[in-house]
């Protein structure tokens, strides 16, 4: 794992796996996660590239420029998971890996938690929900001396 800033805004998160289906098997897996959630100038200079990537496609339907570059903003922010491929090996952290191993479902939940739409489930065996903004605010207060 790559060193992290202790701001306050590196967080572990988790996804729970989906519930078994009446053939006993899930259509994915839950994921452990580290990630650096996002501000709202990162969001909006993402959301210009994509409108850009699609206005650029927009007569090549077989293009998928857009969410390519989905793909890379939500993992610049993953620092470490537990993703593993369809031969066991552990996934590595890249657009890649984004784009083409992980399920659809567990990618727009991962980009709802970097950008702090919703919050990470809750990893089983913890006692502890994972922090709300405002005691990340609260950490961010006391770091700075603003408090």
């Amino acid at each position: 794992m790559a060193d992290m800033i202790d701001d306050g805004w590196n967080r572990d998160g988790y996804i729970k796996p989906a519930e078994k289906g009446e053939n006993g098997k899930r259509i994915h897996n839950g994921l452990s996660f580290s990630y650096r959630t996002v501000t709202r100038r990162q969001i909006i200079l993402n959301e210009k590239k994509v409108a850009k990537a699609q206005y650029e496609n927009v007569d090549n339907l077989e293009s998928l420029e857009a969410e390519q570059v989905v793909c890379e903003f939500v993992a610049k922010q993953i620092q470490s998971w537990d993703l593993k491929d369809v031969k066991g090996r552990s996934a590595p952290v890249n657009s890649d890996s984004m784009f083409d191993i992980i399920h659809p479902y567990v990618f727009n939940e991962l980009y709802g938690i970097i950008t702090q739409k919703r919050l990470p489930d809750v990893k089983p065996g913890s006692t502890e929900p994972p922090k709300s903004d405002d005691e990340t605010l609260g950490n961010s207060e006391a770091a700075s001396g603003s408090n």
